[in-house]
C-alpha cells in the first residue's frame, strides 16, 4: 500500500543484517533522480561524509520547489558478531 503516492518504504521489519541505510528528503533524492544519478554510489566511506557529499551534490542540481529541503542520513550497518573475538 502506498500512502504517499510515490516510491517509499512505508514500513519494514526483519532481522538486522550488514549493509547501508539511506534516508533522504525529496530535495536530496529527487535532485539526483532527475539528473539520472545513482544514490548507491554515495554509500561508501564514512557515513557522515557520504551524507554530506550526497546533499552537496543535490544542492548543485536543486530547483524549485525543493531548494529548502535537501537532507540525508547515512548509516553503515555492521554485524556486531563479526566484531567479537
Amino acid at each position: 500500500m502506498q500512502i504517499w503516492g510515490h516510491p517509499a518504504v512505508e514500513s519494514t521489519a526483519g532481522p538486522a543484517r550488514p549493509g547501508w541505510l539511506l534516508l533522504a528528503s525529496d530535495g536530496a533524492y529527487e535532485a539526483h533522480e532527475d539528473a539520472g544519478g545513482d544514490l548507491a554510489a554515495y554509500l561508501t566511506g564514512a557515513p557522515k561524509d557520504a551524507a554530506a557529499h550526497l546533499v552537496d551534490d543535490a544542492i548543485g542540481h536543486l530547483h524549485e520547489p525543493y531548494v529548502d529541503n535537501a537532507t540525508a542520513l547515512v548509516v553503515h550497518l555492521t554485524d556486531p558478531q563479526a566484531d567479537t573475538p
